[in-house]
């Protein structure tokens, strides 16, 4: 009975994060097409856009991405090809595993199957979470591989296998390339268990073992920095607090600011991240029915569980939740503490749990299920109106009218043109004509050619923004 209850939890958050996944969103962000193409390339020939073989960071915008989710695309790119909606089901298939794994980690952790499902449930139906997982971002598999580790960690610390250890290492190792972020938080994580379990019969060999196994594992890592020494630190130097050199009291006013702005009501349970690319502007971050069973959990978290490790482990995450995006220039933002939903479930269930009573718990979740209702609905049929202009970067128009205009310049055997003025328009037209990666990485030779638009010429196919086209109804017009 059990096995068919956490089946069928999963089997929620998985439909939830599917359903008309190729709507909502409407049409495919630029960082999404970079991610989908860079996969498709590795799956074509071994080597991302830029020619370089089976790399750790993929380039891309000045930026370099993460390879864990780039290259779990490359077999459902083989499966069902290169779409948005391919790129978009990766993010769904890794935001729905979390689900079983956070139910692994709380019976792990408490023995408490009715906590566990409880938590489950709460971070299928986060929006925070949710959101994220029907985006082509690689933000999705952090908290993932960070609930990996930790049940792995846990499993570890029963069974005291080496080999146990060993896989403790490569999750922690994974995750470390999952996303930005994780660059803070895989040793950060690794450091707050050696103290919170510090009381626990390991052997100095077996955690050794597992310390050596992570070196080895990062050796590669040495090689490549040595190639490529921006990667790991590039996006971080242009948007650090420190960036621009400022006086230490501006920093640590940039740093506080960002630090206290995401543990206010308006960003939790109200407004959300105001980019409405990350967050649908309903329900923001967290359902508003959430917040007294977030604050009742906290409080008898702090009140009961201060002994107990785990709990222990689940309240500094929360505390320290915004401390990545506290380091760069920005205001409150989900992408860079999407790593802190896990914890969130675990105490909005806990508070839950604390009623003691069937029924009540069972009222809780009918309020809860109610408000995600209004919120689910929005997402899916009112929210890509809101965020479908190419302002907003989805750009629902500009794939349909690249794939129109790339299929009439090979009908007609005409030269395709693609506006300067379309954001990032060489990666939106690879990923949408499918352009041959090896034609690409050695000659730069597309079907298309991007220039700055002046008048369609005899024998041309253009792709143009609405501020270059005479139709001034649609984002992008199709000209021949």
């Amino acid at each position: 009975m059990k096995k068919i209850i956490v089946i069928a939890i999963f089997i929620l958050a998985l439909g939830l994060r599917v359903y008309k996944l190729s709507l909502s969103p409407p049409g495919l962000y630029a960082d999404e097409a970079s991610i989908g193409y860079n996969a498709y390339s590795i799956l074509k020939t071994g080597k991302d856009e830029h020619g370089v073989a089976w790399p750790i960071f993929f380039q891309a915008f000045g930026d370099y991405k993460n390879p864990v989710f780039i290259y779990s695309l490359a077999p459902l790119i083989k499966l069902n090809g290169l779409k948005p909606e391919t790129i978009r089901l990766g993010a769904a298939i890794w935001g729905s595993l979390a689900i079983p794994l956070l139910m692994a980690v709380a019976w792990a952790a408490t023995a408490n199957f009715t906590l566990s499902c409880l938590a489950g449930v709460v971070l299928a139906l986060m929006p925070w979470h949710l959101h994220y997982s029907r985006l082509g971002f690689e933000a999705i598999t952090l908290p993932t591989l960070m609930l990996l580790s930790l049940w792995l960690f846990l499993k570890w610390l029963k069974n005291k296998k080496i080999l146990a250890g060993i896989a403790l290492a490569l999750s922690l190792f994974l995750m470390f390339y999952s996303y930005t972020t994780a660059r803070l938080w895989m040793p950060l994580l690794g450091l707050i268990l050696l103290i919170l379990f510090r009381k626990q019969r390991l052997s100095l060999t077996k955690k050794i073992v597992v310390f050596d196994s992570l070196l080895i594992m990062f050796l590669p890592l040495l090689i490549w920095l040595r190639q490529f020494p921006d990667s790991l630190t590039a996006r971080m130097n242009q948007i650090a607090i420190w960036a621009d050199k400022p006086p230490l009291q501006k920093m640590w006013q940039r740093f506080w600011s960002t630090y206290a702005g995401h543990f206010t009501f308006s960003w939790l349970f109200s407004r959300g991240d105001t980019t409405i690319r990350h967050s649908s502007g309903i329900s923001s971050e967290m359902l508003l029915s959430f917040a007294p069973w977030l604050i009742i959990g906290l409080i008898m978290l702090i009140k009961q569980c201060r002994k107990q490790p785990f709990w222990q482990l689940t309240l500094i995450m929360i505390g320290l939740f915004p401390l990545a995006a506290a380091l760069t220039q920005t205001s409150p933002i989900a992408t860079r503490t999407l790593q802190a939903t896990p914890f969130f479930s675990l105490a909005i269930a806990w508070g839950i749990i604390k009623l003691k009573k069937p029924l009540l718990i069972i009222l809780a979740l009918i309020i809860i299920g109610l408000e995600f209702g209004r919120y689910y609905r929005d997402l899916i049929y009112f929210y890509p109106k809101r965020v479908s202009q190419p302002w907003d970067g989805f750009d629902s128009q500009l794939g349909p009218a690249i794939k129109t205009a790339y299929q009439k310049s090979q009908e007609q055997k005409k030269p395709l043109f693609l506006s300067s003025k379309i954001e990032q328009a060489y990666i939106q037209g690879l990923f949408f004509t499918q352009a041959d990666p090896r034609l690409w990485q050695t000659k730069h030779q597309t079907p298309f050619t991007v220039a700055k638009f002046k008048a369609v010429k005899a024998g041309e196919i253009w792709v143009i923004t609405r501020d270059e086209c005479p139709q001034k109804d649609k984002d992008y017009c199709v000209l021949f």
